[in-house]
């Protein structure tokens, strides 16, 4: 499960950052520009997710009574009610920079910059830093988004992910 989302997060971390605004100025945005500030939608990736975690809840049911069982139960439990809490925000500047801030209860927090560019309805993220370390390898690498319809799609390993402007 932690790699799970430590790989979800690695996307939306390695899309480098999306969305602060001028939303805040009175309510404006340029509607062909993708500067704001942008949340993932979690929900279709807490439904994917489900099946796994009831799979691990399933599984610990099944363990002989006991600490282990017990702990295994209070975890797959925990694992579900958290599933829904988890926040992806991300921003885009006028200014080319990016950021993004992850969170999952239980998981440690995923802070990080990087840069822009828009071209036609392709927005380029490039990740620069992560929790304040430089970027390297394949979450360095340019990460390609559609941003189509007021919202910003990322699909990555056949997985989609959806930015709804705040």
């Amino acid at each position: 499960m932690r790699r799970t989302f430590a790989w979800v997060v690695g996307l939306a971390v390695a899309a480098g950052a999306i969305g602060c605004g001028d939303k805040s100025g009175g309510g404006s945005f340029d509607p062909k520009s993708p500067v704001g500030v942008w949340t993932m939608d979690t929900k279709p990736l807490v439904e994917m997710m489900k099946p796994m975690v009831e799979g691990m809840k399933k599984m610990a049911e099944m363990m002989p009574d006991g600490e282990e069982k017990t702990k295994a139960l209070k975890e797959a439990e925990s694992k579900i009610a958290d599933m829904g809490k988890m926040k992806v925000e991300l921003t885009l500047k006028q200014d080319g920079t990016a950021s993004f801030d992850a969170e999952m209860p239980g998981e440690p927090r995923d802070i990080g910059t990087g840069t822009w560019t828009q071209k036609g309805e392709t927005v380029t993220i490039v990740q620069t830093s992560k929790n304040g370390k430089p970027t390297a390898g394949s979450s360095a690498e340019p990460k390609a988004l559609t941003f189509k319809d007021g919202k910003l799609l990322m699909t990555e390993e056949k997985m989609s992910m959806t930015f709804i402007r705040k």
